[in-house]
């Protein structure tokens, strides 16, 4: 994974960290956990991002082409 990352103010990471939670809820993974471990991810790996907002690029790319989301929608609602 890529260890490109950006910086976010508080309400920006958890708006996108809802989003990400929001749309796995909803998809066949049902849960965080379950969809970290298809990833190969710690679960802690998404909360770190929120809480510290060093969220990782390669991964929101990835995770919109995924679930066919725009990243415009994803980093600014």
């Amino acid at each position: 994974m890529s260890s490109r990352k950006f910086d976010l103010t508080k309400e920006e990471r958890k708006a996108i960290a809802q989003k990400i939670l929001d749309t796995i809820k909803k998809s066949r993974y049902k849960n965080m956990r379950k969809y970290a471990l298809s990833k190969g991810l710690p679960e802690n790996t998404f909360h770190n991002w929120a809480k510290k907002g060093n969220i990782n690029i390669g991964f929101l790319v990835r995770f919109s082409d995924e679930f066919k989301l725009s990243l415009d929608w994803l980093l600014k609602g």
